[in-house]
């Protein structure tokens, strides 16, 4: 049993934890949880692919370091990954270090064992990917406490993950429910069992027009990004901190109304245009009005859109 005492434990050095996929994946066991059909699937694979081929995770941020990749794709089968490996990496050549099942046992019936064991006939491993949580944990029965069910379905991946120094990404889904506001991680289904058991926590949420991705973990700071899936490429992108691109996005609703209008439209009639609250149209209106080309400016009670350039002086 680990342990000792304080004094012990003052003059021990700890390797710092390895970064996998800049800025998002750390060693340890982390959930990812989103709406159905959201692109979790597709961030998951192209995060795999990136540790596989030692290239950047997501443009702009630093190449992974190159590892083995073991991607459970437990809601996939071969044709599908087919075409969306073709999607992300083009005709070849494929990494060989990544390897993808379709099927595995749940983790009570020797699937964590079958994890380890991967793991150790890999010394390279880097990135074990779980997708989906339902299909590999032990099934809850009706008498279960929710909570130590869910709590035990992460901790034994969470303390495999601690062993090994690998990243274990476990895909999971929001409830239906999850509404805009409030603690996002609040909408993971489940109990609190399946965030408190794990390393750390990673939401994919739709809201203001954008997808956010939250997270939370131990030995972290929490990340707040706004993020893009590039119905094209079906590449994930970071557009940078949610804050600033939300009010990116909320200053271009309002361009687009006036441009749309052609004449001076007061405050509620861009919040109605917008979708946006009164309150913050007319916090955004009185910021844009110092702005640059394109800009706005005011006529009587209302705001249009002008092209005239700032004065160099």
């Amino acid at each position: 049993m680990p342990g000792g005492s304080l004094a012990e434990l003052q003059t021990r050095r700890f390797e710092p934890l390895r970064h996998v996929a800049d800025p998002l994946l750390v060693e340890g066991c982390t959930l990812i949880s989103g709406n159905p059909k959201m692109g979790k699937s597709w961030k998951a694979l192209q995060i795999g692919l990136a540790i596989s081929t030692g290239t950047p995770a997501y443009e702009g941020y630093e190449p992974c370091p190159p590892g083995d990749v073991l991607y459970l794709a437990l809601e996939d089968n071969e044709r599908r990954m087919q075409r969306r490996v073709t999607k992300l990496l083009g005709l070849g050549p494929w990494p060989a270090n990544m390897e993808v099942f379709y099927s595995w046992p749940r983790a009570h019936e020797s699937g964590l064992d079958r994890i380890r064991q991967w793991i150790k006939d890999h010394p390279n491993a880097r990135l074990v990917i779980i997708d989906v949580l339902n299909i590999f944990r032990k099934p809850a029965r009706g008498k279960d406490n929710a909570y130590q069910a869910d709590a035990e379905a992460m901790q034994s991946l969470q303390q495999l993950a601690s062993e090994t120094r690998v990243a274990i990404l476990v895909v999971h889904h929001n409830r239906k429910s999850g509404a805009e506001g409030g603690d996002p991680f609040e909408v993971v289904s489940g109990s609190m069992g399946l965030t408190g058991g794990v390393d750390a926590v990673l939401v994919l949420r739709r809201e203001a027009g954008i997808i956010s991705l939250y997270g939370r973990g131990r030995d972290g700071e929490d990340i707040e990004l706004g993020m893009a899936l590039d119905r094209e490429t079906l590449r994930w992108s970071i557009l940078g901190q949610t804050a600033d691109v939300k009010r990116s996005g909320e200053r271009t609703a309002i361009l687009d109304a006036l441009r749309d209008s052609g004449t001076p439209m007061t405050p509620k009639a861009i919040a109605d245009a917008t979708e946006r609250p009164d309150a913050t149209v007319r916090r955004l209106l009185h910021g844009m009005m110092n702005g640059r080309v394109p800009r706005i400016c005011k006529v009587g009670t209302g705001y249009t859109l002008t092209d005239v350039p700032d004065l160099p002086f």
